[in-house]
């Protein structure tokens, strides 16, 4: 019977050596994950087989609380050669900056569905991954929120929800989340009444903003605000863009959000058609417009699209 086998390797890219894992994981990806090995306390090498030629699998390797997730390519001989990453730990928030370039503000029905972006990048050096016991990002969430609002992060190509707390100020949640080197996004996504027609959002800067482009979906909407500028109109594609400069960490911005588009005012096939990336000559725009049409279409997380377009 013919088997596949994976030779694996752990690198510490703090020390630069071979590195440790608490624990390495091996996941098949068939019908759902499913864990298939698991082994303690790895230094350097490992070897792994007896594994299924007809599926494919996810390796992980956990140390000091940290999960690093590596991809299992085979080659034609059915042998893989793994190199599980993992870092050494920082509590501190030192070369750790946030950010909060992307948001979309979309009618669904009776409600405004709010979507928002943060990137956080880690520049330490040597890299750590940043991470305590308590918490590594805070957000913003409104009382007029419907429910409990879904968080989700990502490091690589795959997005995870993520739980939030509450913290001592009021309106502010915590996320525990490894911010490792390189960029994270943690996308942020709640649901509002909408039924009057208009609506005040308000957001608690709790990060400096540079530069922060909001989506307006459908065209009919109308964002209004002191530091708002209408950047351009997509009429192909039913959107407006707005860009809001320089606000800094503790203000409060306030957007009034109103207009209406009936069902029959949409024209048909607008929500799923493809926007030619030769239409714009700047390349956040033509990012923005195809995250759009795939969250419309498909129900797609904007991270997950951005990272797939800024990626090519």
């Amino acid at each position: 019977m013919l088997f596949r086998s994976i030779k694996g390797k752990i690198v510490n890219l703090t020390t630069g050596k071979k590195g440790h894992a608490d624990q390495i994981k091996l996941y098949k990806l068939s019908g759902g994950i499913h864990e298939v090995v698991s082994m303690n306390n790895i230094d350097g090498d490992f070897t792994i087989g007896e594994l299924d030629v007809t599926v494919q699998y996810l390796l992980s390797a956990d140390y000091l609380g940290v999960t690093y997730n590596s991809s299992v390519i085979f080659n034609k001989d059915n042998t893989a050669e793994v190199t599980a990453v993992v870092y050494e730990k920082s509590k501190s928030a030192a070369d750790v900056s946030i950010s909060f370039p992307h948001m979309m503000i979309k009618l669904k029905g009776d409600d405004l569905s709010i979507n928002k972006l943060f990137e956080i990048q880690n520049n330490k050096n040597p890299k750590r991954v940043f991470y305590n016991e308590s918490e590594t990002f805070r957000f913003y969430l409104p009382d007029d929120a419907h429910g409990k609002a879904r968080v989700s992060a990502s490091t690589g190509s795959i997005a995870t929800n993520q739980e939030y707390t509450e913290t001592e100020e009021k309106n502010i949640y915590a996320v525990l989340y490894p911010m490792k080197p390189g960029k994270t996004q943690i996308e942020i996504s709640y649901n509002v009444d909408y039924s009057k027609r208009e609506y005040l959002f308000r957001e608690q800067l709790l990060y400096d903003v540079e530069t922060l482009t909001a989506i307006a979906f459908p065209k009919a909407l109308r964002l209004e605000g002191e530091q708002l500028s209408r950047v351009k109109t997509e009429d192909g594609q039913g959107i407006t863009m707005y860009n809001l400069n320089n606000i800094k960490k503790g203000e409060t911005v306030l957007i009034n959000v109103s207009g209406w588009q009936g069902r029959n005012d949409n024209p048909a096939g607008e929500q799923s058609r493809i926007i030619s990336v030769h239409q714009f000559s700047n390349r956040i725009a033509m990012l923005f417009i195809i995250l759009l049409s795939a969250v419309i279409a498909g129900g797609i997380s904007l991270s997950s699209v951005l990272k797939k377009e800024i990626g090519r």
